[in-house]
């Protein structure tokens, strides 16, 4: 008579003596369960955690024995405890028990892999240094202060270089003198983040590549901008014009109305403002003072006046650092922007 064959597992137990120790580890912190381990949970750091964590999802099942053999270790012969099986449901269910659940997710969020998942400030360190100085430049310091100090030192510092000298500086005086940011604090402006960059990302990737290419011609310099286009015109006549109809540029604020000009320039950055202006004609610059009051017109002119000769590249940051604002506030229906052709889609 044949032997009766036992079930066929799915997969095989984990043996103790194949486990490193940070499976050791996450193995017995599943054994005690989120309540009689919740006092070792909240001794460790947030290294410890992730480790733990990441070893939990992996580990597959862990024999009884094995399981009971653990504990034996950890409490010299407590009992038979069963069996346990790691899995990332079974790790999140736990986490999620012992830690706050901002804290829980962002964990589970770190080690799953998912590059929409990752930490917003891992996510910030790929997007371009331009981008991220046009962005803090129009944020209120203290934010931009922030932000700032949570990049990678080197990721911050091409970021600084991206910026005007006055809006550095600024900057990282409000670096120098920040105090403590609470948790909640920090949370907002992480969602911010994420609303403002990861989430537009994921979107642009399945937007019109036209639109696409429209927005990089507007973060080049004119130079720049004006040979690609030639060029493309050569090569591709009917995306040329498509592109340049989806552009808009600096010049193309002259377009927009009283009402949304005054927004734009109250909610803009004064030192970036002023430097965008440098050398702009004079029919361009009366519209920025014909919103301002009378004293702030005058003392805008006078910064202008004053100041020295500005290389090409910097005014041409700032400019686009103020087209990008008013996309912004556009986006956020602060403001309308009325572009050209825009007259023949209105209905009366």
């Amino acid at each position: 008579m044949n032997a009766i064959a036992e079930p066929r597992r799915s997969q095989p137990p984990a043996d103790l003596r194949r486990l490193d120790p940070m499976q050791r580890a996450a193995a017995l912190m599943l054994v005690l369960g989120p309540t009689t381990g919740r006092p070792i949970w909240e001794q460790l750091d947030e290294q410890e955690t992730r480790g733990l964590a990441a070893a939990m999802i992996d580990l597959g099942p862990v024999a009884g024995g094995t399981a009971e053999r653990l504990l034996r270790d950890f409490l010299d012969g407590m009992a038979d405890a069963g069996g346990v099986q790691g899995s990332p449901t079974t790790a999140q269910r736990l986490l999620s028990a012992v830690l706050p659940g901002d804290r829980a997710q962002s964990i589970l969020r770190d080690i799953s892999g998912d590059d929409q998942s990752q930490p917003v400030w891992e996510r910030m360190s790929k997007i371009p240094e331009n981008q991220l100085a046009n962005y803090l430049a129009a944020e209120q310091p203290q934010t931009a202060a922030v932000i700032l100090s949570k990049l990678r030192p080197d990721r911050a510092a091409a970021v600084l270089a991206a910026m005007s000298r006055d809006a550095a500086i600024n900057i990282i005086t409000r670096t120098l003198a920040m105090q403590p940011v609470s948790r909640e604090a920090m949370i907002q402006v992480e969602r911010v983040l994420k609303q403002e960059f990861i989430a537009s990302d994921s979107r642009a990737a399945l937007a019109d590549p036209h639109a696409k290419v429209a927005s990089i011609f507007n973060a080049l310099d004119r130079d720049t901008e004006q040979q690609l286009l030639a060029h493309l015109e050569v090569a591709d006549a009917d995306a040329a014009q498509r592109i340049r109809s989806l552009m808009f540029t600096f010049d193309d604020l002259r377009r927009i109305d009283r009402d949304a000009l005054a927004v734009l320039v109250r909610k803009a950055d004064k030192a970036q403002l002023t430097l965008a202006l440098k050398g702009a004609d004079e029919e361009l610059l009366e519209m920025f003072l014909g919103v301002l009051p009378t004293r702030a017109a005058g003392l805008l002119r006078e910064s202008l006046a004053d100041m020295g000769p500005k290389r090409a590249r910097d005014i041409q940051q700032a400019r686009a650092g103020l087209v990008t604002l008013a996309k912004q506030l556009a986006e956020a229906g602060e403001l309308t922007l009325d572009g050209p052709g825009d007259e023949s889609d209105m209905i009366a």
